[in-house]
């Protein structure tokens, strides 16, 4: 009688540990996919989570972003992550006043700010993407024709579509 307590007790005891391993494996990849540099950054005030920390991709490249909405002004929160991501060691790779995109690069690591305003009394949307690569396209073909990797050819004497000289 006792020895049967026992087995059921094990049993039990290898069902519940069974279970939290399975729980534990599920869990863990969803945790290490998250992007601790997304998750870190500080949200300007008067604004909110529209989605965080999803899978997107630019350019061939897998990156992740988050969507926030602001009440503040565009500027406002282009200098608040500015001044964030300067104070913490990043530097400035590229800012395009004109679109309201700011590139920050640190160890490796890209991090974009972009910024959208909706009109004069509509909230700003504001995205935030992190990328181990650089996403600009121009960049990316720039540096390949550097390395010959893309030649550059003369175009051919001709006609395009009949009547159009070239």
């Amino acid at each position: 009688m006792i020895t049967q307590i026992v087995k059921m007790r094990l049993r039990t005891l290898i069902l519940v540990v069974g279970c939290g391993v399975m729980v534990i494996a599920t869990i863990i990849p969803s945790i290490l996919a998250l992007d601790m540099d997304l998750w870190n950054l500080p949200k300007p005030p008067d604004s909110s989570v529209v989605w965080e920390d999803n899978r997107v991709q630019i350019n061939g490249i897998d990156a992740a972003g988050t969507h926030l909405r602001s009440e503040s002004d565009m500027e406002e929160i282009l200098g608040f992550y500015k001044e964030f991501f300067l104070r913490n060691g990043w530097q400035i790779k590229d800012d395009f006043k004109q679109q309201n995109i700011i590139a920050f690069t640190k160890k490796e690591r890209f991090m974009y700010v972009a910024g959208q305003s909706n009109g004069k009394d509509a909230p700003c949307d504001v995205y935030l993407i992190s990328s181990p690569s650089d996403l600009a396209l121009c960049r990316i073909l720039a540096s390949l024709m550097d390395k010959g990797g893309i030649t550059m050819r003369e175009d051919a004497a001709g006609r395009d579509i009949s009547d159009i000289p070239r």
